[in-house]
């Protein structure tokens, strides 16, 4: 059992998010209709895979508020239905609410106002856009990777309005430092070739936007276990007590 735990790790932390960017590869040496397919256009494959893995992390938290006993953690379902909604929103502006999916035409509102013509607000306005990855950014690193890491002080600061569960565990640290890295690595891809970000085949919003849906799937998968090993302590406590 043990190493079956491990080997799902290995596959949820490493594995999958990590053939992202080999697939983006694959894609390319495949030629320019290859690479539309699969990943440049509206409707293409990986656009498709991270709207699959967040709508499945969106499905966990969902699970957990309907299936766990959340009474023992004061504060906790307030704070994961907020996870969901955030989870919802990042998974509807990326599909564009379904309209590349089910092929509708924006309504007259988004093409006055929308510079890409489709139905969402991230392209309308910084403040859906930017500042919310900026926000996710930074929670994935301060949750994600320095707070297992030790650094305390997220935690204490907010011990009185943020349960002690809501922090991820050590399982997603590398995951975490990953995605926050993936700025970076545009910014050294962009100073090696020597051209600007709009010839770069590859969009590393994209992978970014992967990456950050991977750790929403981890950070729920984290914490569907933790709530479980709790409920098992309790439940084992309960028996002892019963039995002396």
């Amino acid at each position: 059992m043990q190493t079956s735990s491990r080997t799902t790790d290995l596959l949820i932390i490493w594995a999958a998010p990590l053939l992202a960017p080999v697939f983006i590869l694959l894609a390319w040496a495949a030629g320019p209709e290859a690479f539309e397919i699969l990943i440049a256009s509206d409707t293409s494959v990986f656009e498709h895979a991270v709207g699959f893995v967040l709508l499945l992390a969106l499905l966990m938290g969902v699970y957990i508020l309907a299936t766990r006993d959340l009474k023992p953690f004061p504060g906790l379902r307030p704070w994961l239905i907020a996870w969901c909604l955030g989870v919802g929103y990042f998974l509807g502006e990326d599909m564009n609410w379904g309209q590349h999916l089910f092929g509708w035409q924006s309504p007259d509102f988004f093409l006055e106002n929308n510079k890409e013509l489709e139905t969402n607000l991230h392209n309308m306005s910084p403040v859906f856009n930017q500042w919310p990855r900026m926000i996710v950014r930074l929670w994935v690193f301060v949750a994600g990777f320095l707070v297992p890491l030790a650094w305390a002080w997220p935690r204490r600061a907010t011990a009185k309005f943020v349960p002690d569960q809501l922090w991820p565990g050590r399982r997603t640290m590398w995951l975490a430092l990953a995605t926050v890295l993936i700025p970076s690595v545009e910014v050294i891809v962009q100073a090696v070739s020597g051209v600007d970000q709009a010839a770069i085949p590859i969009r590393f919003s994209e992978v970014e936007e992967f990456f950050f849906a991977w750790f929403f799937l981890l950070f729920a998968i984290d914490l569907t276990g933790r709530l479980r090993a709790h409920d098992v302590a309790r439940t084992s406590a309960a028996y002892r007590a019963h039995a002396e």
